[in-house]
């Protein structure tokens, strides 16, 4: 009798489940846990002499399937010797399932969509370059400030640009970057006139091309009609010829 009951769990599992068999495999599954955990399920408590004789299974691959189905919690054993398998109800099984699925795809969603949306992605621009109207120079200003790393040149040749912000970002950049200040003669006279000590190496010179702050990026500025109009940009060329003229000017300033 135990025979036939045997055959035809192991029927159930090779017939009716197993369209789901490749599912239960992604999970981690295998046949041979559908297949002990199908009889013990059938039955009203089984030992693993029973089960081995009613699948045909080797003792060694029953206790380890046992031991994998007892991880997972779907079944248990009492303290008897020798000890009976009995299943926990089925929906605690089917609960577990689901969060093993829920995992997967999680883990699959981790990696896969990263990818596709680097894959799909517009290329990133190797440079940018902004122009930057009156309005906006304070916050580019700024930003080129805060965003240099080591060193930073500053170059104030309007006195519009001398503004409180503008002056308390030179003196919050000295504390932990190397800051060198260039002016033009009307700068230097408005700073002489209200007392202003930047506290930072500043020299003056005669003639100047614009403005500009310099950092690991550049923000140039320069009159036009009037108004105050600048040019961003993180372009390493662009970076590297502001420091050139920079140094130009200050050897020549006194």
């Amino acid at each position: 009798m135990k025979a036939v009951v045997g055959s035809r769990i192991l029927d159930l599992v090779s017939g009716e489940l197993a369209g789901l068999y490749g599912f239960m495999r992604a999970l981690g599954i295998s046949k041979r846990e559908l297949e002990v955990y199908a009889l013990i399920v059938s039955s009203n408590g089984l030992t693993a002499s029973e089960i081995s004789g009613m699948l045909n299974m080797p003792l060694s691959k029953v206790y380890e399937t046992l031991s994998s189905l007892s991880s997972r919690g779907w079944i248990y054993k009492t303290a008897e010797r020798p000890a009976r398998y009995y299943s926990v109800p089925i929906r605690d099984v089917w609960e577990d399932i689901k969060r093993r699925l829920r995992k997967q795809i999680e883990k699959v969603e981790a990696t896969l969509i990263p990818l596709l949306e680097s894959a799909t992605a517009d290329p990133q621009p190797l440079f940018k370059v902004v122009l930057v109207d009156s309005a906006r120079l304070p916050a580019f200003a700024k930003r080129t400030v805060e965003r240099a790393s080591k060193e930073l040149m500053i170059a104030l040749s309007y006195r519009e640009l001398v503004t409180r912000e503008m002056l308390d970002s030179i003196v919050s950049a000295s504390t932990t970057k190397s800051v060198r200040v260039l002016v033009s003669e009307s700068v230097a006279s408005r700073l002489k006139e209200e007392q202003i000590e930047l506290a930072v190496p500043v020299k003056t010179v005669k003639k100047m091309f614009g403005s500009g702050v310099i950092g690991d990026e550049i923000l140039l500025v320069t009159r036009s009609n009037g108004t105050l109009q600048g040019l961003w940009s993180d372009h390493y060329y662009l970076v590297e010829l502001g420091r050139v003229y920079f140094n130009y000017l200050w050897r020549e300033g006194s």
